[in-house]
């Protein structure tokens, strides 16, 4: 071609290049192919180094079986996906749908395990069942079936600890048991509680700032520092730091107006009368002698021993509670008004979250916390007193437990104020750790409280198991009742063989632990004292209801008083299956008539349920009469006081002898040849009781009230007994 020629013009060549270049733009370059262009295959991740190089943070290059870094060096090449199969959305898809369907068909077992109907009485849930939760699982008789089906009442989950009914296995309950014939009326002891005379002496004593003796703010920091030692490691929902920080302050700056000041001070009432575990009131003598007895000594009593202590927490308290007022729906108003023993724990907990700033983990372990402290607490009281359900137990907490604290730096952090985590912290706040750590062994502390926990749940089960329906389900439905009572007695005999290494200082017997004086401080024996407390008292609400039948089936008629042989121990036939002829009581026994008989293998059981239900009261005086001032000292008298009336029902109904010791040991040896008259003193276990009844009467009037009944009661019995 010519040069020349059109064809070979500048313009059309430049023409041809741009329409080659807008051809270019125009197609996206082709892109790489893979090699599996599956549309089910699994996506491919990169290959992660070995374990040994990823914590040294080092290159690795990967190699099968041994990275060349681990070969050289003769370490053993780990990697994490060994062994891991490769998941693809339809593996997984399949994995889940055949884990629903396990959970359904487990479901549905269990739904058969409460459904059927026992003679058309609901009287609990099975152990085996309501204890798939129980930190301790031992073997059950479910695996081979059920030989009598139980009852059905369907509860929703966790329905059969977090509810439990009013006062089912008190002293004023026992009291109406119809061996007493009737003798007591209803809420006999504590009638005097609901009184609106002893409220308005505390809130005369509040509005009067003339009775309150000034607080020196010198001694806040060591009443704060008591606190933490002796009642803080029971409930441990406070941030320690803080409240150690903010004591200091207020001895430094005063006693301000604000929430932390009202901690404080309610720190600074309790820490004012709360005694450490080996400063328990010691008793020279066990013998009780009436107050118009001959040369009688003056009874000490609480009041006057701690007059000093008791005059400073009264107005530590009275300070308190007039801040109580300005105090709002937060984490702080919720935890002074726990401490402050006020019923506004649970308007404070279901206050929108908003208002609780829950954006760390410290604030969301605390209000765990506090959430079943007071839920420990309303039980205690609603075991003792006929209070109504709060919102805590009817709605379901979302954690089964609270959450431990983060390790605190000790001796062994750096000594540039830095921990192992190279979290810089200031020396104030290092200083303030290092000082909690000296007050309170976190450790055991939530050793401690998760294992009460623990031990509630399961004790509110055995509450619902056996009190939920009455007496009359005791007597109708005794043969059921003796085969869940063993499988509770095996769970709670496991908890207390197998007990957290931090509540394992001290010898143990079958039932408590005895403590070592000298191998450890006064708080982990008190922790341990107070654990060994709770597994007796379950070990009690689960043999009352054998008692109570082992009472009044073995004395039936009870309104014509039969005579019962003293010379002769009884046997168990005899006592447990006599003939039935007589109405028992218009309460809640109506008739034995439809009571069923039991055959010698149930009788074998019902004795290994009575023998240590009779040593379960006799320990309970022995162990919780220690005159020890602390958190739970209302309980263990109203326990005494329990142990000590079905004490002597049991010889009201003929059966001293099964006592180890026999009336001797409940009420003590007469003085001459037979018991004289009011006059005489009362010695042994009951003994022990009126003079810790007597002692701690002044600071709680309503002992007064159980000192008269118990002494009263025990003068009738013995009366008619020698």
């Amino acid at each position: 071609m010519s040069p020349g020629s059109p064809d070979g013009s500048p313009a059309t060549a430049s023409h041809h290049s741009r329409t080659a270049a807008d051809e270019l733009a125009a197609e996206p370059p082709a892109k790489r192919q893979r090699h599996n262009d599956s549309p089910n295959a699994a996506p491919q991740r990169r290959q992660a180094a070995c374990q040994p190089c990823r914590l040294r943070k080092i290159k690795c290059d990967k190699k099968r079986p041994a990275c060349t870094i681990c070969d050289t060096g003769g370490q053993q090449c780990k990697y994490l996906d060994e062994g891991v199969e490769k998941l693809t959305l339809e593996t997984v898809t399949k994995t889940l749908l055949q884990r629903f369907e396990d959970i359904s068909s487990e479901l549905a077992s269990l739904k058969g395990l409460v459904k059927p109907q026992y003679q058309g009485q609901a009287y609990g849930h099975s152990p085996e069942v309501s204890e798939r939760a129980a930190p301790v699982h031992t073997p059950s008789s479910t695996n081979a079936g059920l030989q009598e089906p139980l009852p059905s009442r369907q509860l929703e989950p966790s329905r059969d600890f977090l509810q439990i009914p009013q006062h089912p296995a008190s002293a004023d309950t026992v009291l109406c048991w119809e061996i007493f014939e009737d003798k007591f009326p209803a809420n006999a002891l504590i009638s005097s509680l609901f009184k609106p005379n002893l409220a308005d002496a505390v809130e005369d004593l509040i509005a009067a700032p003339s009775r309150l003796s000034p607080l020196d703010e010198e001694n806040i920091p060591s009443l704060v520092d008591k606190f933490l030692q002796n009642v803080h490691t029971k409930n441990p929902i406070l941030d320690v730091e803080a409240l150690v920080k903010h004591g200091r302050r207020c001895a430094d700056q005063g006693i301000g107006w604000d929430g932390r000041s009202c901690l404080v001070l309610l720190a600074c009432a309790l820490g004012s009368v709360v005694k450490p575990f080996d400063k328990s009131i010691p008793q020279s003598s066990n013998v009780y002698r009436c107050a118009d007895y001959p040369m009688r000594q003056p009874a000490g009593s609480s009041s006057t021993m701690y007059a000093k202590e008791l005059k400073q927490a009264d107005s530590c308290f009275a300070l308190a509670c007039r801040r109580l007022g300005s105090l709002k729906y937060s984490l702080l108003g919720a935890q002074c008004h726990f401490f402050a023993g006020a019923g506004d724990v649970g308007g404070a907990l279901n206050a929108p979250s908003s208002q609780l700033d829950s954006t760390t983990r410290k604030l969301k372990r605390l209000e765990q916390s506090l959430y079943w402290s007071a839920f420990k607490s309303e039980c205690e009281f609603r075991v003792e007193l006929p209070l109504q359900q709060s919102e805590i137990s009817l709605s379901e907490y979302p954690d089964m437990f609270p959450s431990p604290p983060s390790p605190i730096p000790t001796e062994n952090s750096s000594d540039d104020g830095t921990t192992d985590g190279h979290t810089l912290i200031d020396a104030e706040e290092l200083e303030l750790r290092q000082h909690a750590v000296r007050l309170c062994n976190e450790e055991e502390s939530w050793y401690y409280y998760l294992t009460e926990i623990a031990l509630r749940r399961i004790g509110n089960r055995i509450v619902n198991t056996f009190f939920r329906q009455g007496r009359s389900a005791w007597m109708v439905n005794m043969k059921p009742l003796l085969r869940m009572a063993k499988e509770f007695e095996v769970q709670v005999s496991a908890w207390s063989a197998h007990l957290p290494p931090a509540m394992q200082h001290y010898e143990t017997t079958s039932v408590i632990r005895a403590p070592h004086e000298g191998t450890s401080n006064h708080v982990t024996r008190e922790l341990s004292w107070a654990v060994d407390n709770r597994l007796l008292e379950m070990q009690t609400w689960l043999y009352q209801p054998f008692l109570f039948y082992f009472i009044h089936v073995a004395k039936p008629n009870l309104l014509r008083h039969v005579p019962t042989s003293k010379t002769v121990e009884p046997t168990i036939s005899s006592l447990l299956n006599p003939p039935p002829t007589t109405i028992l009581g218009a309460d809640s026994l109506e008739s034995i008539d439809d009571m069923p008989k039991l055959d010698n293998e149930e009788l074998e059981i019902l004795h290994s349920l009575v023998v240590p239900g009779i040593e379960c009261c006799l320990k309970t005086i022995d162990v919780r009469s220690r005159g020890h001032r602390h958190h739970g000292l209302w309980y263990d008298l109203r326990s005494i006081m329990t142990a000590s009336v079905i004490l002597l029902a049991i010889v009201k109904s003929g059966q001293a002898l099964w006592i180890p010791g026999g009336a001797d040991a409940v009420w003590g040896r007469a003085s001459g040849h037979s018991w004289n008259g009011s006059q005489d003193p009362i010695g042994g276990k009951i003994g022990k009781v009126l003079i810790q009844f007597e002692f701690w009467a002044e600071e709680s009037p309503d002992l007064h009230r159980y000192k008269d009944i118990l002494e009263n009661l025990v003068r009738e019995i013995r009366g008619s007994y020698s």
